[in-house]
């Protein structure tokens, strides 16, 4: 799962813990432009999220070789 970390009705960081609650095998990726660092740090230490990415996210052979690691 990609998700950015601000949306509308739900941060992507509570999203990440839900589906950790309800798919824990499925890999949850967060994206950011915002300086929420300390949550997600938090998120990342607790197990809620793989991978923290920073805004704007350039796809590179390096970007696909972690999605599909992520796979």
């Amino acid at each position: 799962m990609v998700t950015d970390i601000m949306m509308p009705d739900m941060n992507g960081l509570e999203l990440a813990k839900q589906t950790r609650d309800v798919s824990p095998h499925t890999m949850r990726i967060i994206l950011s432009g915002s300086s929420q660092v300390a949550a997600i740090i938090d998120a990342i230490n607790e197990g809620h999220v793989y991978k923290y990415i920073v805004k704007p996210w350039k796809i590179d052979a390096d970007a696909i070789a972690m999605l599909e690691e992520a796979i």
